[in-house]
């Protein structure tokens, strides 16, 4: 605060803001060290390099890393349509039932056992379409999802056709375990999707900027340290003059 002037909180937080910022250190007079960028760069360039290397090491990873093929169907549980009167006693809601019994079934760790039996070695999820959103589910009709994903697209793909079977399978014999008529079975059909797997790019351009702006602000945070602490740096040196002699 200068002499014969009030105190004010704001004008001071601006003034002090208004500096020049203390990069790394400062002088004992209190000075603050103006250090440009090039400057840290020329001082400690090892440090970069050292960041870069990694961080083209990770995008070169990245690119030739394989996607995830995915297979991804609509399952509708159904009555016969002999039975898809209003006079049915079997409502909507009695579908939906049934279709979370067999989706929490097939999901469970029996369910996971038959799918591998069945040739599904991949990763899959089954589960009632909700139609609203996590905190308030909606499972309004007798609709479910199935998504068998494998880095391997012909196991995305048998992963998908098992799962399928299973959970045919498991409704089928649910229905005998119940005594009902076969006339009667409600059936689970594939109305949309398909077993073909397609591979999940995602984001890459959003990956590498990203993995960009980590890279350069490790590199300032790698430089800035070492520079605040000269002993550090010294070791780092003459490790790579180490390896370069080596």
């Amino acid at each position: 605060m200068q002499p014969g002037r009030a105190y004010s909180p704001p004008y001071d937080i601006i003034q002090r803001l208004a500096r020049p910022v203390c990069w790394t250190s400062c002088s004992a007079r209190g000075r603050p060290v103006q250090m440009a960028l090039g400057g840290l760069v020329r001082r400690q360039w090892i440090a970069f390099a050292l960041v870069l290397f990694v961080t083209l090491g990770v995008g070169v990873v990245f690119k030739r890393s394989a996607p995830l093929y995915q297979s991804t169907g609509t399952i509708v549980f159904s009555l016969p349509r002999s039975m898809q009167t209003a006079a049915s006693p079997i409502g909507s809601d009695n579908l939906i039932v049934t279709a979370d019994v067999v989706a929490t079934a097939v999901s469970g760790p029996q369910g996971a056992r038959q799918v591998r039996a069945a040739g599904g070695t991949g990763g899959y999820q089954f589960g009632l379409v909700n139609f609203y959103d996590q905190e308030y589910p909606n499972y309004a009709q007798p609709i479910a999802s199935l998504q068998a994903f494998s880095y391997q697209p012909a196991v995305a793909q048998q992963t998908f056709i098992a799962t399928l079977r299973v959970v045919q399978e498991r409704l089928r014999q649910q229905q005998v375990d119940a005594g009902a008529l076969p006339r009667a079975f409600i059936t689970a059909s594939l109305t949309g999707g398909s077993p073909q797997p397609i591979p999940q790019s995602g984001y890459p351009k959003r990956t590498y900027i990203g993995l960009l702006f980590l890279g350069i602000v490790a590199a300032y945070l790698l430089a800035a340290t070492l520079d605040r602490h000269p002993s550090w740096g010294a070791r780092l040196r003459v490790l790579t003059r180490r390896r370069r002699l080596a």
